[in-house]
């Protein structure tokens, strides 16, 4: 089953104009640069926030968790209609909006740090309008890819554009941390606004023409901001693919704190193994995303997403099994850097096969739905996995995530072996 089946069974194709310049043109190239350097900065940003709130505000868990909490109710509130806002304006005016107003609240923040006025309540606005803009720019972006590199290059263009987002939760975290213990923690949100602005102009010099503005349909506003998600649900196809998003997305977010107390407490791992195994993974994730263009060309995308979704099943529960030092080492990075290797294949091949599959006039509202499935998922996920670990231990825990993963690929599964209708 080849991509005209995709279009057979879904009725309907990318727009004429949307031909495309390819992923070779230097159009494309400004787009991932500025993804890669707004993606460092916030990558860096995201890991000084939490030491800001402890070590200059001197917050505790209860601190911190507002600052979260905060956040996470922002996106959930606004994430669909950002989506239904962006849809009507043009694409790459929207992503130098973004840009900037990110640039704004970061460089506010850095200094509020220098006259020392930072409390709660500015890093809660920073943090919610920091994730509001990252809507509204990976909306647009989701929906101007298409237009900038045509129906062919999609995989191969969300591939490099995800390999930055590796890159930097690899880099980030420790030029974050780096700032802080180096500097001072007002030079990691100068580098963050900096790094929205530099990204802001690159987009600027791209020369092709902004992608069209959708149509609005009757209705109210409210009406309008849930479209994305009525057409996934009225595509079977689709609708499969967000509730396994959901899972996986959702047992992801999960393994993060388990996994800290596992190694780090439970195993003895130092700071220095745990970090290491972290970054291997993380290469992992860039390699995938790098080869999967290559993949897709030689075992053709539905064929390739079938495959990488088989694969991400049996990992997690590796990291359950984890032998004592020194294999367990050796071992851990084996299976961070498989499943990351293996899942950033198959988000690539999946956001490529979105993006050509969504009509043009709701693109961006099914990228913030996609959204909102993580943002929901993730700390309701945190919630019952944690409880489990609390009640019968860390291992029971890992094990539950790996038996969400895997029902993740089952419900994926059908898209080897069936038609997009199926």
């Amino acid at each position: 089953m080849g991509t005209e089946q995709v279009e057979n069974d879904e009725k309907v194709r990318l727009p004429e104009e949307s031909g495309g310049s390819g992923v070779g043109s230097g159009d494309f190239r400004r787009l991932w640069f500025a993804l890669s350097i707004s993606q460092l900065g916030t990558a860096a940003a995201s890991a000084a926030l939490p030491l800001v709130a402890v070590k200059v505000l001197g917050l505790g868990i209860l601190g911190v968790s507002v600052v979260s909490l905060a956040t996470a109710a922002t996106v959930l509130c606004v994430a669909l209609p950002i989506g239904s806002w962006v849809e009507f304006r043009r694409k790459r005016l929207s992503m130098m909006q973004a840009d900037i107003f990110r640039s704004l609240f970061a460089l506010g923040l850095a200094v509020f740090l220098w006259f020392g006025r930072a409390n709660v309540a500015t890093l809660v606005v920073v943090a919610a309008a920091t994730a509001v803009g990252g809507i509204a720019y990976n909306s647009a972006s989701q929906a101007y890819l298409p237009f900038l590199v045509g129906k062919a290059g999609l995989v191969e263009a969300n591939g490099r554009l995800q390999s930055s987002v590796w890159m930097s939760m690899a880099v980030g975290p420790f030029l974050g941390a780096g700032l802080v213990a180096l500097v001072s923690p007002a030079w990691v949100f100068v580098l963050d606004g900096l790094t929205f602005l530099g990204s802001a102009a690159l987009i600027w010099r791209i020369r092709k023409a902004d992608s069209a503005i959708g149509t609005r349909t009757e209705g109210s506003p409210w009406q309008a901001a849930f479209e994305g998600f009525r057409w996934i649900r009225s595509s079977p196809f689709m609708w499969r693919q967000l509730v396994s998003w959901f899972l996986f997305a959702g047992a992801s977010a999960a393994l993060t704190p388990l996994l800290s107390v596992w190694y780090l407490r439970d195993l003895s791992f130092s700071g220095r193994n745990y970090a290491l195994v972290l970054a291997v993974g993380s290469i992992g994730g860039v390699i995938g995303s790098l080869l999967v263009g290559r993949l897709a060309r030689r075992l053709g995308r539905l064929r390739l997403l079938g495959l990488t979704n088989l694969l991400r099943a049996p990992w997690v529960f590796g990291y359950a099994l984890v032998p004592y030092l020194p294999l367990g080492v050796a071992w851990s990075c084996f299976f961070f850097f498989a499943l990351l290797l293996v899942a950033s294949m198959f988000n690539a091949s999946l956001t490529a096969t979105r993006q050509e599959l969504a009509p043009p006039d709701v693109i961006s509202r099914v990228a913030s739905s996609w959204f909102l499935a993580a943002s929901l998922a993730q700390p309701l996920m945190i919630c019952v996995v944690a409880l489990l670990a609390q009640v019968w231990g860390t291992q029971i825990g890992l094990l539950a995530s790996g038996a969400v993963v895997t029902a993740a690929v089952v419900v994926a599964r059908p898209i080897a072996t069936t038609s997009l209708r199926g």
